[in-house]
């Protein structure tokens, strides 16, 4: 696990030397951040072409190492405190129906029988998650969050994104 700061006035493309799926948690709590780390972690293992993750949180980086340590050790995460990145990529705080909604309810449901339960809110626990795909300045593919239960279908995502770089080729 490497865990680093994000310092302000920083760019982004400093942090990435190779392309990125790129991971903006809610916090730490959250049921489905933990749910989207454990896919994610079994997607890298187990599907052809998926690409490097890299994490984005709003703890402090030993906090971060702390709660990776748990769930994905090796996996790179920046430390966002001041939701600086999380402002630059567009992620914000959801709404009502986004963050407490009948459909939420229902993919609670799911990530508990997965075995992920909710854990201390680290970070503002009323923004939305967000999911990019970025090669240095440049994001290719986002996933539009319709609640915060909502995810892509992981096994997709090597085929969205071949295509995606095929059409900006």
């Amino acid at each position: 696990m490497y865990g680093r700061n994000f310092e302000q006035g920083s760019h982004f493309s400093e942090l990435i030397r190779e392309p990125k799926f790129v991971v903006f948690l809610r916090h730490f709590g959250c049921v489905f951040c933990r749910e989207n780390i454990k896919d994610l972690k079994n997607a890298t293992k187990t599907i052809p072409n998926f690409p490097n993750v890299m994490f984005v949180h709003m703890g402090s980086v030993e906090e971060g190492d702390t709660f990776f340590r748990k769930f994905w050790d090796e996996v790179p995460a920046i430390s966002d405190p001041s939701k600086t990145l999380y402002s630059e990529f567009g992620v914000e705080r959801g709404s009502f129906n986004e963050l407490l909604g009948p459909s939420v309810v229902a993919c609670g449901f799911r990530a508990v029988a997965k075995g992920n339960f909710v854990g201390k809110p680290v970070g503002d626990p009323l923004v939305m998650p967000g999911m990019f795909y970025v090669e240095t300045d440049t994001i290719l593919w986002k996933h539009h969050f319709k609640h915060i239960g909502d995810h892509p279908d992981f096994a997709k995502i090597p085929s969205i994104l071949k295509l995606q770089q095929k059409q900006i080729a």
